[in-house]
């Protein structure tokens, strides 16, 4: 099965140190720029998850979409819907040792059989990813 993404928002993190609200996990502010299909991310890349216990990672959009990610087993999951300014605390599964890249969608993700491919990475860049820990 392949993820499909009908209005993919390409990740662009920023670089800049992700905030630490608990001192321990990363909370990430999302900038969904519907008009340009990008979705500015205010973290570092990678986004690195500590090793201690109840990991999290809070995504923090300002318009609803959805993060979709490449390694289920993070999470424990394909994709969460993100609400418009709400906090999406995701725990990290407590035995993982890993990493997943992610994206974002306007829309929830669908999947479909082999033969449809999906755009996961800008041409000349790897995507984003959450390193664990």
């Amino acid at each position: 099965m392949t993820t499909v993404l009908t209005h993919k928002l390409t990740p662009f993190p920023t670089g800049e140190k992700t905030p630490t609200p608990d001192g321990l996990n990363p909370e990430m502010r999302i900038e969904v720029k519907l008009d340009t299909g990008k979705a500015v991310c205010h973290c570092e890349d990678p986004l690195r998850v500590g090793s201690h216990k109840n990991r999290n990672v809070t995504f923090v959009p300002d318009k609803h979409c959805w993060v979709i990610f490449t390694n289920p087993s993070v999470f424990g999951k394909p994709h969460e819907e993100l609400i418009a300014n709400g906090k999406g605390k995701l725990p990290v599964a407590d035995q993982f040792v890993g990493e997943t890249y992610y994206t974002f969608s306007e829309d929830k993700p669908t999947t479909a059989t082999a033969g449809v491919t999906e755009t996961q990475t800008p041409a000349s860049k790897s995507p984003p990813k959450i390193v664990v820990p």
